[in-house]
């Protein structure tokens, strides 16, 4: 495009600002998984881990057999729920276009 040229220039860019109410939502969100993750960490203090291979109870558990005992009590259900949504998501698009 020419410097002088009588064509209007370039609309500009999309704006990209997020609005208020999708921030509360995501502080929400982090909030609670935060909230959930400390819970199921704070739980895991409590239960009797046992080894994997030998499923004797442990004598020494280490934080780092904490930990994984929290993760595991974390994300069980966590990819529980997002295999749901991701189901009902996809049942959602199997109708025509129409339709959504």
């Amino acid at each position: 495009m020419p410097f002088f040229s009588s064509a209007p220039p370039p609309p500009p860019p999309p704006s990209w600002e997020i609005d208020a109410a999708l921030q509360h939502d995501f502080a929400k969100a982090c909030a609670i998984v935060i909230a959930v993750s400390l819970t199921t960490h704070m739980i895991a203090r409590f239960l009797p881990l046992h080894d994997v291979k030998t499923l004797q109870q442990r004598k020494t558990i280490t934080l780092e057999h904490r930990v994984e005992a929290g993760e595991r009590l974390l994300l069980t259900p966590f990819w529980t729920v997002i295999a749901y949504l991701a189901i009902n998501a996809t049942l959602e698009l199997k109708g025509s276009r129409d339709l959504r």
